[in-house]
């Protein structure tokens, strides 16, 4: 029986979570026609749909969990025909980017997004940026205007913001969360159901 514990309790050591927080600043950040290169040096698969001259305005989109930059492809084709540049990148650990199922952190996210529209702004001089963020690209949009203003944007839209947070999930919830997400961070979660309305104008 003693054996038994003692197997349990390691493998329960192999449940810790697994944060893959950001690297030491290396450099600036910049856009390239396919990516976003963060101050940490780590490339994120950027997506970019620009009009045929000069735009008006530009917007840096955030996708939502288990998502992708291409999830903003229809609205940034329609700004795109009005004269407004959208440049979306794959967040740290979805899509293309880099450990893809595990999670970066809030800082490195909301410092991606800071990064995001550094790197913009001087690809684009006098042209007012915007911010989208649609769901987990919300509350990242959140969380760095929580420490601050983001320097240089002119609005910060949120789409359908992720603020359902674990203090308002029953014990279940929180509990089934916790071990996913400590046991098995690649596993896609959808989120169907949980009869959880995102929204009361629906």
């Amino acid at each position: 029986m003693r054996h038994v514990f003692l197997l349990i309790l390691l493998w329960a050591t192999a449940c810790a979570p697994v944060v893959r927080p950001m690297g030491p600043a290396v450099g600036d950040p910049f856009v390239s026609s396919d990516a976003l290169t963060a101050r940490d040096g780590v490339t994120l698969p950027l997506k970019s749909w620009l009009p045929g001259g000069k735009p008006r305005a530009v917007i840096v989109g955030l996708h939502g969990f288990n998502d992708y930059s291409n999830a903003l492809a229809l609205p940034a084709a329609y700004w795109a025909d009005r004269d407004i540049a959208t440049y979306a990148y794959d967040q740290r650990g979805f899509g293309g980017a880099p450990n893809r199922g595990y999670w970066a952190g809030t800082r490195a996210m909301a410092a991606d997004l800071r990064a995001a529209v550094i790197a913009v702004k001087q690809r684009h001089p006098g042209v007012p940026v915007h911010v989208v963020g649609v769901s987990m690209g919300g509350a990242v949009t959140m969380a760095a205007l929580s420490r601050g203003p983001i320097k240089g944007i002119e609005s910060a839209v949120l789409v359908a913001p992720a603020v359902w947070g674990r203090a308002h999930m029953n014990v279940f919830q929180r509990g089934a969360l916790w071990l996913l997400s400590n046991t098995m961070p690649w596993f896609p979660l959808t989120g169907e159901g949980l009869n959880v309305t995102p929204s009361d104008n629906i």
